[in-house]
């Protein structure tokens, strides 16, 4: 089961939400803004998903997105909002976010769009940690071929060298 941040200023969402969420044996968090959602994101990186509403006290949860994203958070980021504006949607999906639910929300609806995001980012950080291993592997095959290739020229002038006395040291 997932931890899981709940940012909403609606005290009643977020008992809503993570009462859902707890029935189905998931972990929640709740922030009522984005002070206090920044310093879970800051004080652990085990959140595996923000759930978060559009409009916050003191500014949009959009803002939120991107610092989530982030190593070594990796926290998949859904909106889950009463405000119901395809732009507002657009411009979230755009930032990173794994998804858009407008409320009044159901829990069959907010289980589907949690486990489709929990699996993309399990994709997503597996993806970038082969990215990196491949990136490693060949950094070390390519100091291993200047090496080989350095050996085939010292090779090459041993041998003119040898060939003719005469312009020994001019390779």
């Amino acid at each position: 089961m997932a931890n899981i941040l709940i940012v909403d200023d609606d005290e009643i969402s977020l008992e809503v939400l993570s009462g859902m969420l707890s029935r189905e044996g998931h972990t929640c968090l709740l922030a009522s803004n984005r002070e206090e959602a920044s310093e879970f994101m800051t004080a652990s990186n085990k959140i595996e998903l923000m759930l978060c509403d559009v409009n916050l006290p003191e500014g949009s949860g959009l803002d939120l997105i991107k610092p989530a994203l982030l190593k070594p958070n990796n926290t998949a980021a859904i909106m889950v909002t009463g405000v119901d504006d395809p732009k507002v949607a657009k411009s979230a999906l755009r930032r990173g976010a794994y998804d858009y639910i407008t409320k009044p929300i159901t829990l069959n609806r907010v289980l589907i769009s949690l486990e489709n995001a929990l699996r993309r980012r399990q994709l997503e950080i597996a993806n970038r940690n082969y990215q990196e291993d491949l990136e490693r592997m060949i950094v070390q095959r390519t100091a291993k071929l200047q090496k080989a290739f350095e050996g085939t020229i010292q090779a090459t002038a041993l041998t003119v060298e040898w060939r003719d006395p005469y312009t020994a040291g001019h390779q």
